[in-house]
């Protein structure tokens, strides 16, 4: 397969405003946006990788992170606010949500997300000693031959925010 790039990935649930171009995406998270209806950007891979790029750490009753999207039925996903990191998980339709309070001083994270076959890591980087915090592990259902994975956000406040993610790495694997 060829290179992930910036032009690579496409809108699930597109925000009203926004501006992409080949190194930044840009946008407004508007108030009541949540998974699995976006803002999503999404791009497919069939092949071992590993993939990097820096995302906004939300406000508070927010969530920036990367999200592993098969359907609106089965995806997975971790983000990070002010206060909380969340894990999203939704098979079949059931939804677990992991709630884990944090005092956040970041402004934002380095995301890593690395598959090997059936078998996906997200976890986040901190700038200040380059240590990645792996956050979860896990395998779902029809994601064997390909997967769509990308940056989401979302906000239960009355406020909106903005976002951007940048300096995307993509890294075929090489057994």
């Amino acid at each position: 397969m060829k290179r992930v790039m910036m032009r690579d990935f496409y809108w699930l649930g597109k925000p009203e405003i926004w501006k992409k171009d080949y190194r930044e995406l840009s946008l407004v998270v508007e108030s009541g946006t949540n998974l699995p209806d976006g803002p999503l950007l999404l791009c497919v891979s069939d092949e071992d990788f590993s993939c990097r790029m820096d995302i906004t750490v939300a406000p508070d009753q927010g969530s920036c992170g990367i999200c592993l999207y098969h359907s609106e039925q089965s995806f997975s996903a971790v983000g990070l606010s002010a206060n909380q990191l969340k894990v999203f998980t939704t098979i079949q339709g059931f939804t677990t949500t992991t709630t884990i309070p944090l005092q956040n001083t970041l402004q934002k994270a380095t995301w890593h997300l690395e598959r090997k076959g059936e078998q996906f890591r997200i976890g986040y980087g901190l700038q200040e000693n380059n240590t990645v915090l792996w956050v979860c592990d896990t395998s779902l259902p029809g994601m064997q031959h390909a997967v769509s994975f990308g940056p989401f956000f979302t906000n239960n406040s009355p406020v909106s925010y903005t976002a951007i993610m940048k300096d995307l790495v993509y890294k075929k694997s090489v057994l």
